[in-house]
Formats: C-alpha cells, structure tokens, sequence
C-alpha cells in the first residue's frame, strides 16, 4: 500500500505455508535419493549383465591354467564384441588342443621308432656275441639299422625346426638335376632356375620323394620334373607304380603314416611336406592313371618363408 513519501509493505506470518513448503522440500530431496540409488541399482545390473561373458570368459581362463585342461569352452552368450572374443576364445583353445594332441601323438610314435632300430642292433650284436650271427653279418645289420636311425633322427630334426628356414639364391634345377642323378632317375626341366631358399631342406625333401617312389613306386618309370605354373615352381616326382589308395592320399603327410607295410619310417612324405609349407608352398600328391603316383613340391617362384632368422 502506498504511503507519503514511500510504499509500506505489510507481511503476515503463516505457519501453515511454511510447514507445506519444509515437507515438499524434504519429498523432493527423498525422491531425488531414491531415483539416484534406483538409477544406481539398475546400472549396476545393467552392467553386470553386460561383463557377465568377460567374466566367465576370465573364469575359463583360469580354470584352463590351474588345470591345465584345454577342453573348457566359454558360453558365446552376449553380443558384439564381447560374444566375437569369447569365439576367438573358443578357437584358440580349439587350436591348442589339437596341438597338444598332435605333439603328444607325435612324441610317442617317435619314441617308439626311435626304439626300434636300437633294439634291433642291440639284438644282432647280442646274436653275434652268442655265436648265432659272424661278425660280418652282425656288422652288416647293425649298420643298417644305423643308418635307420641317422634318417630317422634327420627327419625329426627337420620336423622339429618349426619351419624355420636359412633362405640362400640357389639353381634349383641343378639340384633338381643332381639329385635325379645320384637316384639315377631321368631329369626334365630347365637347365638353370635362379631360386631363393634352404637348399638342404629343399635336396632332403626331393631325395624324400625319390626314395618314397622307389619304396612305394617298386622304381617304375619314376622321373623328376621342374617347371613353372603361373606364381608356382613345381618340383615334382613322378612313378608308374601301383598309386597309393583314396583314403591313403587323405592321410598322406602325417608323421609316421604308412600307405603299406613296407619298411620305412613313415616320416619322408611329412617332412616333404613340411619343407614346401616352409617355403610358402605345399606338397600335392596326385593319382597318375592307370597306374602310379606324381608328388609335387609346390614352390611360390617369390617365396613367402616362414620363420627366417
């Protein structure tokens, strides 16, 4: 209301407003607490549901080293990229697995053949001692035997080098040639080939596929060959021997895997094979008609090697 000289503004005391106004400030401060701790909550199982695959993922993981059991797998529950690690999760174990298989197949099979020939020297010497065998025939057999283990172990140690290489420029159609001379097999290629790899991994798988076409191939029509294929040198060996059987081929390559009960060590067609992997290629074995077998060393003419120093 105005008044001389100013304006008289007049208050009235209500306790009622006051008291309205103090409880809807306390119920919006409740409220507040109560939607923050709700929105808490659910964030929290939110995100709980969200790790829940990381988690069991980190569980698997550990369980996997404390055991040392690689046959775990983690559920691929989720989405996104949390269900894409648990898959590349799965496919690792997977992979290790059938490693580990394979190294334990691998380490008992060679034992065994590595028991073998040191059995069999032991028993001619012991023959000799007894009087059963002459010296010379003992002699005879236990270097035989010998040289059995000196390929075996030579083969091993191929096998066990990972696929490291000590690549070097070399002619291979000169050892594509020396090696068909010293087999005393025809060569047909090219007189030179400028290459680049390990020539004594390269001459050892060649001299592989020789003898196995001999042993296997009973030495019928077996020649080398050395020509080029689009990206590829092909090294191959060829026999018009009796082939190998359909479910043979499939096997062929496996660490001591024989196609027949002949005599060997079951190991030249795997190192063959793992000499060409080696140097970025592959070995194919292919049925000849009507009869026999080609064995091709596929070789990248720019090769992609694996495991050089």
């Amino acid at each position: 209301m105005e008044a001389p000289g100013g304006t008289l503004t007049v208050a009235r005391y209500e306790p009622e407003a006051l008291l309205a106004l103090s409880r809807f400030r306390l119920a919006l401060f409740a409220s507040g607490a109560a939607l923050t701790l709700a929105f808490a909550l659910l964030a929290g199982h939110l995100a709980g549901v969200a790790l829940r695959p990381l988690s069991r993922l980190t569980e698997v993981a550990r369980r996997v080293a404390d055991s040392q059991d690689l046959s775990h797998r983690v559920p691929p529950e989720g989405g996104g990229e949390l269900k894409t690690l648990a898959e590349a999760f799965n496919h690792m174990l997977e992979r290790l697995e059938a490693f580990l298989e394979r190294e334990k197949r691998f380490t008992r099979d060679a034992a065994h053949e590595l028991r073998t020939p040191v059995a069999a020297a032991l028993a001619q010497l012991e023959a000799a001692e007894g009087g059963y065998l002459s010296e010379g025939e003992a002699l005879q057999a236990t270097k035989e035997e010998l040289l059995r283990m000196k390929r075996l172990v030579e083969a091993l140690l191929v096998l066990a080098r990972e696929g490291r290489v000590t690549p070097v420029p070399l002619d291979l159609a000169a050892l594509a040639r020396e090696e068909a001379r010293a087999f005393g097999v025809p060569y047909r290629g090219p007189e030179t080939l400028p290459y680049e790899g390990d020539p004594l991994l390269l001459a050892q798988a060649l001299r592989n596929l020789l003898r196995n076409a001999f042993l296997h191939g009973e030495g019928k029509g077996v020649e080398v060959r050395l020509s080029q294929e689009g990206e590829d040198l092909v090294l191959e060996v060829k026999d018009e021997g009796p082939g190998m059987p359909e479910e043979a081929l499939k096997e062929a390559g496996r660490p001591f895997f024989r196609a027949s009960p002949k005599p060997g060590e079951g190991l030249g067609l795997s190192v063959a094979k793992k000499v060409a992997e080696a140097h970025g290629g592959a070995l194919v074995l292919v049925p000849r008609k009507p009869t026999g077998l080609t064995a091709r060393l596929l070789l990248p003419a720019n090769p992609r090697l694996t495991g050089t120093p």
